[in-house]
């Protein structure tokens, strides 16, 4: 989030990314691996950059801390890390936030803080990409990442059915 010049100038990598997202490749991008897959990144000087485009959203950059904690989340839906029930930990620390209004993506994230407290469905899912600002602690799931191995492995299948 700090690069969003360099990054925006890179559009090659930013149209392969896009590409391999539309065709269904297995993409997990968290906090600024999240923003780099939105449409744009607004830095807190205001200028805007386009980034992959992977989802809808416009994220904009603030020079305050918008959101710090602990987190719960609870898939509502099966993912390339996760099935639906299944628990993982992680937290937040970031100086971002996606910009009102959100358009539409299905989310597969039910999240709530360290008093259980819920926070706004997360998640963003779409095709096989998924995207979110908290950064998991995939060590409370080990079998997220068995699950993002077998969704690359789906896909590598699909590509080539032998």
């Amino acid at each position: 989030e700090l690069f969003g010049r360099q990054l925006s100038q890179n559009e090659g990598l930013r149209e392969q990314i896009r590409d391999k997202a539309q065709e269904g490749m297995p993409i997990y991008g968290e906090c600024g691996g999240f923003m780099y897959l939105c449409g744009e990144l607004v830095d807190p000087n205001g200028d805007v950059f386009p980034m992959t485009g992977c989802f809808p959203f416009r994220t904009v950059m603030f020079p305050r801390l918008k959101s710090l904690g602990y987190r719960e989340v609870i898939f509502t839906n099966d993912s390339i890390i996760g099935k639906t029930g299944q628990r993982i930990r992680g937290h937040e620390f970031r100086y971002s936030a996606l910009r009102e209004p959100i358009p539409q993506v299905k989310t597969v994230y039910r999240i709530s803080d360290r008093d259980g407290i819920e926070r706004p469905m997360e998640g963003y899912c779409r095709n096989r990409c998924l995207g979110s600002y908290v950064h998991l602690h995939f060590g409370s799931l080990p079998e997220a990442a068995e699950h993002f191995v077998d969704a690359c492995s789906q896909y590598k299948k699909e590509r080539n059915p032998r």
